[in-house]
């Protein structure tokens, strides 16, 4: 016995009944075979190179910033200017925000 298509192109015989699951796996795939998808995926992928430029350009100006800071927070605090008490708080914070920097990127 000759297997017939079904309405997606593909699949059981008409005579069997198709479970849920494979209806769901068929209309996926007719889904991603879609030119609105395919369009879709293509204009995503064409901006990927730009953003991954900009993620690492934001990185190390974000980099840049905080050993400005670092250094502008430890001169003063060695030489005396700024209390211990405040230098401790301030390069604390600083390296806090690294951390949780850190922690939401993982």
């Amino acid at each position: 016995m000759e297997n017939e298509d079904t309405e997606h192109g593909q699949g059981p015989d008409r005579e069997e009944e198709s479970s849920p699951s494979d209806e769901i796996a068929y209309a996926v795939a007719d889904l991603l075979r879609s030119d609105a998808t395919r369009g879709w995926i293509e204009a995503k992928t064409r901006n990927l190179p730009a953003d991954a430029s900009m993620k690492q350009q934001s990185m190390w100006l974000g980099v840049g910033f905080s050993v400005v800071v670092f250094i502008g927070v430890g001169f003063p605090g060695y030489l005396k200017v700024i209390s211990g008490d405040s230098t401790t708080a301030l390069i604390g914070g600083l390296v806090g925000y690294w951390f949780g920097q850190r922690q939401r990127t993982n």
